[in-house]
């Protein structure tokens, strides 16, 4: 689960950049900031437009988050399992509690 949490959050990072920096002059009178070369592709996956955060810091936190997410996610469904069990008789138990 963890890991299709981390690989959800890259695949998320890289097909967002990937577009930003595909249609990044397709809207009129726009600048281009981003040139459609391998450079322009990496400036969009590291650096980003200027004025704005790297976008490496929003892969970052995008990583941190989903696997916090997960992890609580994933330690409740467990503590809750386990409080059900205990609280919920087998059916054996039930079988010898009829009799």
């Amino acid at each position: 689960m963890l890991g299709g949490a981390i690989a959800g959050s890259l695949l998320f990072y890289l097909v967002t950049n990937t577009v930003d920096w595909f249609f990044d002059s397709s809207v009129p009178l726009a600048v281009v900031i981003y040139p459609k070369t391998l450079g322009g592709w990496l400036q969009a996956l590291t650096i980003g437009h200027s004025n704005f955060p790297p976008t490496y810091l929003f892969l970052r936190n995008t990583l941190v988050s989903d696997f916090l997410f997960t992890a609580v996610f994933l330690l409740t469904q467990s503590a809750f399992r386990s409080s059900v069990r205990e609280a919920t008789p087998s059916i054996a138990q039930q079988e010898r509690q009829t009799f």
